[in-house]
C-alpha cells in the first residue's frame, strides 16, 4: 500500500505541472482509479482487522 500512495502522490505531482488538458484529464482518471483502490485495501484491512477479534 506504501508504494501506492507514492505513486499517487507522483500522479498529484504530474497533475500540477502539466499544461496539457487531455494528457492532464487521463492525470486525473489515474489518480480517481488509484484512489478507489487504496479505499478498497484500507477497507479490506480494516474487515481483517475486525474479524481477527
Amino acid at each position: 500500500m506504501t508504494l501506492m500512495k507514492h505513486e499517487l502522490k507522483l500522479l498529484l505531482d504530474d497533475y500540477d505541472k502539466c499544461d496539457n488538458l487531455s494528457i492532464k484529464e487521463q492525470i486525473l482518471i489515474d489518480i480517481y482509479l488509484l484512489n478507489e483502490a487504496l479505499t478498497i485495501l484500507q477497507q479490506d484491512e480494516q474487515n481483517q482487522l475486525f474479524n481477527d477479534q
